[in-house]
């Protein structure tokens, strides 16, 4: 894919055209789904429910437990982030949920 694509073609730095580009919402995206599933295993397949609720459990060592979400929760994770990148607590066992991936985790990924 042309670097282009992944950062904008306006320089930040006064000229240099590779020197100061901006990161986009698709390069930090990519970025964070490359942070989620790299060195993580999937065990079983993902599930999908009869309302159209996707969820995808990722495991790597000490226990670490994640799931990959779109329209769903299942209430045992304490934290959540986006493809930002941003963090954030799940209170209540709830979490509003659209058509953006989140990562739901129960302990901060290293």
């Amino acid at each position: 894919m042309r670097r282009g694509a992944w950062q904008t073609e306006t320089p930040t730095n006064g000229g240099d055209p590779w020197g100061g580009l901006v990161e986009t919402p698709a390069a930090t995206s990519y970025a964070q789904t490359y942070k989620r599933l790299v060195g993580a295993v999937m065990k079983d397949r993902c599930y999908a429910d009869s309302v159209a609720n996707y969820s995808c459990s990722l495991f790597r060592h000490n226990e670490y437990v994640a799931e990959v979400l779109w329209n769903s929760i299942t209430g045992l994770q304490v934290l959540y982030r986006d493809l930002a990148g941003d963090e954030e607590a799940i209170t209540n066992a709830s979490v509003a949920v659209g058509n953006q991936q989140i990562l739901i985790e129960n302990e901060q990924l290293p």
